[in-house]
């Protein structure tokens, strides 16, 4: 298959749906992955102004199925041309949902409560300009990468910088809170262990 190459930034558009009317929407642009060719799990995003065409066409493709339920709708936004290009839809939300729930959005407690038709929130804003980390993402990605020889040395070192830095930025973590950090301390030490057992298994 031969296909133009697009340019830009990943958008994810999270939906809760009720009989093919939007509900609950949250927006976030994807600043970084855990693949150096932007392919791959968002590792810091930040929540956007809903893209007027994105949200357009987001209630329309719900209205078109009568959707009821979670949904993720992705975009490709080129950012010379301001065109967005659709990616691909999912009937559930995305893994990285923490950031939208920071944001005000708690789009599991919104899809039970659709499911139960007690869902009476009129309250469509969220918080803007909110950060968001997967640290322990950050670093799978940074192995990966590594292990297959896709960063040299000096792109590892901007690779670990960037990491920290999007730790120390982030507004929430997907993981990570300071209220119960062991679930988080678990990941770090299992990672660990499997570094210091030369487990190859990613």
């Amino acid at each position: 298959m031969v296909q133009n190459e697009i340019k830009g930034r990943r958008h994810n558009c999270d939906i809760v749906a009720e009989n093919g009317q939007i509900r609950l929407y949250c927006e976030s642009e994807i600043l970084r992955t855990d693949r150096p060719d932007y392919f791959g799990i968002d590792v810091f995003d930040r929540s956007i102004p809903p893209d007027p065409i994105h949200r357009e066409y987001c209630q329309r493709f719900v209205e078109e199925l009568n959707y009821t339920g979670l949904g993720l709708i992705q975009f490709l936004k080129d950012p010379c041309t301001g065109t967005s290009y659709f990616l691909e839809t999912n009937p559930r939300t995305a893994a990285t949902t923490a950031l939208a729930v920071h944001c005000g959005v708690d789009l599991p407690a919104a899809a039970v409560a659709v499911h139960l038709g007690n869902f009476s929130d009129t309250d469509t804003s969220y918080a803007l300009n909110q950060s968001q980390n997967w640290f322990h993402g950050d670093l799978l990605g940074f192995r990966w990468a590594r292990k297959n020889r896709e960063v040299d040395l000096i792109q590892s070192a901007a690779w670990f910088a960037a990491a920290i830095s999007s730790f120390i930025r982030a507004d929430c973590h997907v993981t990570f809170t300071w209220k119960d950090p062991k679930p988080t301390m678990k990941l770090y030490r299992n990672l660990l262990v499997r570094l210091l057992m030369g487990n190859k298994r990613d």
